[in-house]
């Protein structure tokens, strides 16, 4: 039903935007020359290199789609597809200038929409007046509850689910276990607080007693006044909201303060990059072994199907007829440390991008066909 929907919505929205600008050099894939070449349509792309969610290691799912779209002769007939990419670097004000750098840009003045613009923070801001500019903006990262606001968001479509199914898990492993009191400590940023309240609402509701703590980041991603008093002495189920830097230092201070299991238990978000708490945890005086030691009994609530969660020999009906294990493969062997993005590694959510870069062709496509 939600891909019906993201695919008659982005049907109407997109035909006004079906428009093909100049040949110009685009990042990703290069434009034909020659007399037989198609005509380029173009696509804002922005993603984070940097801060504190890396979304480009799912990209190399949206460049394995782009790449089967262009050598599909039924899709975009007599045209071929390209992005612009900008760093956003999961910051708000870096989002804002990669969306206005791409709509202003003097070169290729007339693009067809936005992917992006990688996490949430920096999504809010582009999403929010992308609509202005007559684009249409799919991310297939985002996931803050925030989006659900038409008013706010009109041409704004996402893959993923919110992150309130996260805090609907949470609540139904609170209820299992009959827990009576949690402690919430959560960034203060829109993704984790409205995400947060939808639980807040239910532990009300279920008269489960409840503390909050909000987090507030300042310079380099530290929190400020971060401490003991932080986490309530009364509580011992811990559930923390909040990115890779704010769960490196929850962490720390956990162990810091021996707040460890079996007396105390901590959840976390799902989909932090692999590792993530080994990344500069020096910096707040523990060592990754020490991590380790207060996560070894962390629980988390994960989206479920991804690629990666399903048996590799399942043959599905695909536009590009891939198998799961033969996407996984092609998408570790040829999109891995390639060109032009020379991305490291690849994370859950690249078979999502793959995903939304279909959506948005399909839709594209049939404004063109229609």
């Amino acid at each position: 039903m939600w891909g019906n929907l993201l695919l008659v919505s982005l049907l109407s929205l997109l035909a006004s935007n079906a428009a093909s600008p100049g040949l110009v050099d685009v990042i990703y894939p290069p434009v034909e020359n020659g007399p037989d070449a198609r005509t380029p349509l173009y696509f804002s792309l922005i993603q984070s290199f940097s801060g504190q969610y890396v979304s480009v290691y799912s990209l190399p799912g949206l460049h394995m789609a782009l790449d089967f779209i262009n050598q599909d002769n039924t899709l975009l007939p007599g045209y071929s597809l390209h992005y612009v990419f900008t760093d956003a670097e999961c910051d708000r004000k870096e989002a804002l200038n990669a969306f206005h750098h791409q709509v202003f840009d003097k070169v290729i003045t007339n693009k067809l929409g936005v992917i992006g613009s990688g996490c949430s923070v920096s999504t809010e801001p582009t999403a929010a007046i992308s609509h202005y500019y007559n684009l249409v903006q799919v991310s297939c990262i985002a996931s803050s509850p925030a989006f659900r606001n038409r008013v706010l968001f009109p041409r704004y479509f996402q893959i993923l689910p919110t992150d309130a199914s996260q805090a609907n898990a949470f609540y139904a492993m609170i209820r299992h276990y009959n827990w009576r009191r949690v402690a919430l400590i959560v960034q203060d940023e829109n993704l984790f607080t409205a995400a947060i309240d939808e639980l807040k609402e239910d532990l009300f509701n279920d008269g489960v007693e409840f503390t909050e703590e909000t987090l507030v980041i300042v310079e380099d991603d530290i929190i400020e006044g971060l401490s003991k008093d932080t986490f309530d002495d009364d509580s011992r189920i811990f559930i923390v909201a909040g990115y890779e830097p704010v769960g490196r230092q929850i962490m720390c201070e956990a162990y810091k303060n021996s707040l460890l299991y079996p007396r105390y238990l901590f959840f976390t978000i799902s989909w932090y990059n692999a590792g993530w708490w080994r990344d500069g945890v020096e910096q707040y005086g523990c060592t990754p072994e020490q991590m380790e030691q207060v996560l070894e009994h962390t629980l988390t609530i994960v989206f479920l199907p991804s690629a990666r969660y399903l048996d590799p020999s399942l043959t599905t009906d695909t536009k590009a007829n891939l198998t799961i294990g033969e996407y996984l493969r092609r998408e570790s062997e040829d999109y891995v440390n390639s060109a032009p993005l020379n991305i490291s590694k690849v994370d859950e959510f690249s078979s999502d991008c793959y995903d939304g870069m279909y959506a948005f062709t399909y839709a594209l496509n049939n404004t063109i066909n229609g």
